[in-house]
């Protein structure tokens, strides 16, 4: 699912890259640690290659999480 979203978001960076429109996109992907806080890890490799072939010229990019005590 969140391949998916970040396919999604990419196409929206392309997008607005080529039509030099400035783009604010706030997203909030929980489903790969939502039930586990120990599946996270199992991202890493959709978010490098997300970050990896991304347009991100002109671009902030933050990440943050919120798994803190349960």
């Amino acid at each position: 699912m969140d391949e998916m979203i970040l396919q999604y978001i990419n196409d929206l960076l392309k997008l607005s890259t080529k039509q030099y429109t400035p783009l604010f996109l706030y997203s909030w992907l929980t489903n790969m640690a939502h039930n586990d806080v120990n599946a996270a890890q199992f991202g890493d490799k959709t978010y490098a290659n997300f970050i990896r072939n991304a347009d991100l010229n002109n671009t902030i990019l933050f990440f943050m999480s919120d798994h803190g005590k349960l």
